[in-house]
């Protein structure tokens, strides 16, 4: 019985962990592109350019290798319009 209830928890526990990780992924994908943000990432890591495009993630060019943002949604074309009409 012992082990059938470590088993229960387990898969509790897996399950919690499983459902704060598409939380965590669903408030990621709602969030606002804020390209002031971004920029003073670019900074901060010392990267070169900041890559916008429909259907990735926002990149950073660091010593010519590119980093994925991987706080940040993936963009979507309307995302990129909405950021270019606030500029």
């Amino acid at each position: 019985m012992a082990a059938e209830h470590r088993a229960d928890l387990l898969a509790r526990e897996s399950a919690i962990i499983e459902l704060a990780e598409v939380e965590r992924r669903a408030t990621i994908e709602r969030k606002r592109i804020d390209l002031d943000e971004l920029l003073i990432h670019l900074v901060e890591v010392g990267g070169s350019d900041l890559h916008l495009t429909a259907g990735s993630r926002p990149a950073v060019r660091r010593n010519g290798q590119m980093m994925i943002i991987e706080s940040e949604p993936m963009l979507t074309s309307e995302k990129l319009r909405d950021v270019s009409t606030r500029c």
